[in-house]
């Protein structure tokens, strides 16, 4: 393929067969440069989450190659970039999630993550208040389609494990937030470098004898 420099960031590329001669002349007059052999290549796979390779071309022994950059940003777009991937991490089933060993006879038989929001943990403990006022011993918990029993004996303390996990997650996300707003427009480099997966704690498992 053929294309014309305009400047570093476009070209114009022949699409059409050069043994037409008229189509040849109508693009080679349509800018002053000559065309030349162009060279494409793809973008580098080492961007930080979150930022894109752009493309810029260059003439480098008689041809006009493709090469790649990282934006330069400023320090609220690289915040904003960076808050964003937070987040979504936060919402991820890196975070929002739990274990429940299935067990028989003391051996696990089978385990499932899970996770249930805020708004079904308000109504689960609601559930659970009235059954055990009520007088009832044992409940079910749906998930998915399966039905996983649950002895109302322990069913209100895995709700309040639960809330407790959620509450540290949502502080840990908070803090992360905190400290990329923290940063000066000197912090790029920290930005971009920006751990946002630690200090999560470790999802709960809870056990159910079948």
């Amino acid at each position: 393929m053929k294309a014309k420099l305009i400047d570093r960031q476009n070209i114009i590329t022949d699409h059409f067969t050069w043994n037409d001669d008229m189509t040849k002349h109508g693009m080679a007059s349509e800018f002053d440069a000559e065309y030349k052999e162009y060279v494409e290549s793809r973008p580098p796979d080492d961007a930080p989450q979150g930022l894109y390779y752009v493309p810029y071309y260059k003439v480098k022994k008689g041809k006009i190659h493709q090469l790649w950059e990282l934006p330069d940003l400023s320090i609220n777009e690289l915040k904003r970039i960076k808050i964003q991937q937070i987040r979504e991490y936060d919402n991820s089933s890196a975070v929002n999630g739990f274990l429940i060993e299935f067990k028989s006879n003391g051996n696990t038989v089978n385990t499932v993550e899970a996770w249930i929001n805020r708004e079904e943990r308000n109504a689960l403990r609601s559930r659970f208040e009235a059954e055990i006022f009520a007088g009832k011993q044992d409940t079910v918990l749906w998930y998915n389609g399966i039905a996983i029993p649950l002895s109302l004996q322990n069913a209100p303390s895995i709700m309040i494990a639960l809330e407790l996990y959620a509450a540290a997650c949502y502080d840990c996300t908070q803090q992360h937030e905190s400290n990329i707003n923290s940063f000066t427009e000197l912090g790029k480099d920290q930005i971009m470098s920006y751990d946002n997966t630690t200090g999560y704690p470790q999802k709960p498992t809870f056990s159910i004898e079948l």
